[in-house]
């Protein structure tokens, strides 16, 4: 078989591929980010106001985790220090609050 046959033959297995990951649910594919569990959370600064976090995030970007949204408050509360302290209210999937202190370090 020369390349080009190769090739053409992958990219078919590959379309298929993708196809199937569209029905079939517990193949790997893109819609396995939406069975992905959601970190639901508020942030607040010190009067109680909801900061949108999604706001300091590129394009579509979602948190996943507590330990990949840290490092994004912390960012937040360093930019806007006059709003401090700040308070991390977790509801799912463990529900669990912290506080950010004036240095933005979570305790």
């Amino acid at each position: 078989m020369n390349a080009r046959r190769v090739a053409n033959l992958w990219l078919a297995l590959n379309l298929t591929y993708c196809v199937l990951g569209l029905f079939v649910p517990h193949l790997p594919a893109w819609r396995m980010f939406e069975r992905a569990e959601r970190l639901e959370y508020d942030f607040l600064d010190r009067q109680g106001a909801t900061i949108p976090v999604a706001n300091f995030l590129p394009g579509d970007a979602v948190v996943l985790t507590l330990e990949n949204l840290l490092p994004v408050l912390s960012f937040i509360c360093r930019q806007r220090p006059e709003h401090g302290p700040y308070r991390l209210i977790v509801r799912q999937p463990r529900p669990q609050t912290l506080e950010l202190n004036h240095a933005c370090d979570p305790h």
